[in-house]
């Protein structure tokens, strides 16, 4: 009877120490996997923390943190200048020799992107015109945007121009830069004759804005002629002197 409670007694201490390792693994487990998923939480805030961190900044005083307030200001000042620099540079010069492959036959199929080109540059024409009328195109503003403003701008300028052909314009203009479909002869020439229709518009326009401003600059200089041609010192009624200063 003493051998078998012995035997009997001896698995049970053995299951409770295997069941006191196994419960100090997985305390040390849960430790680890926690330290884990804490330290990726902490990587996670602090990575979106710093992505939303300059949307909310006043500038650019990181880069110039221990620089002088003057000096602060003034690179501040030139690093947001930069932002506006823009420029559409000529994609197809005249004396380009692919200027030469225009004038073959099967143009549409082997050389349609040239037309597409030239469609783009062309529009660099309306924008010269323009800038003589100090109306030029602000930096990364869109064509489209920009003549619906100029339709209803003060100056009239696109007085003599329909809505109609801003619109179609602008459909030919996006068709040759952005779409897929076609884009040869046919097309650019369309888009041409409308664009010169345009520019018509805002020439003739522009030529009875400097003819009305040479109009009132003549009445403002005959107007001064006149007021000057009566001296103060003659009496206009009877040709005498001035009371106050005859003899």
């Amino acid at each position: 009877m003493v051998t078998n409670s012995t035997v009997t007694s001896n698995p049970n201490i053995v299951r409770d120490g295997n069941s006191g390792s196994l419960t100090g693994v997985n305390v040390l487990l849960v430790i680890i996997y926690g330290g884990m998923v804490g330290l990726m939480c902490i990587l996670f805030i602090k990575r979106l923390l710093l992505r939303i961190a300059p949307k909310y900044s006043k500038g650019y005083t990181d880069v110039v943190k221990h620089a002088p307030e003057a000096l602060k200001e003034d690179i501040q000042k030139r690093l947001m200048q930069t932002m506006n620099v823009y420029h559409e540079p000529l994609l197809l010069s005249p004396d380009d020799y692919r200027q030469q492959s225009l004038s073959s036959s099967d143009t549409t199929t082997q050389y349609g992107y040239l037309y597409r080109m030239k469609a783009v540059d062309a529009m660099r024409k309306l924008e010269d015109i323009l800038e003589k009328q100090e109306l030029e195109r602000s930096s990364h503003k869109e064509w489209s945007h920009h003549l619906h403003d100029l339709k209803s701008h003060s100056s009239g300028i696109l007085k003599n121009v329909r809505t109609s052909q801003i619109k179609s314009l602008m459909d030919m203009y996006e068709h040759a830069r952005y779409k897929q479909e076609r884009f040869g002869k046919v097309e650019y020439n369309k888009m041409i004759e409308t664009l010169s229709e345009i520019m018509s518009g805002i020439e003739q326009k522009s030529r009875k804005r400097r003819s009305s401003k040479k109009q009132s600059s003549r009445k403002n200089t005959s107007s001064s002629n006149n007021s000057g041609a009566a001296k103060p010192g003659l009496d206009t009624k009877h040709g005498d002197k001035d009371p106050l200063i005859r003899n």
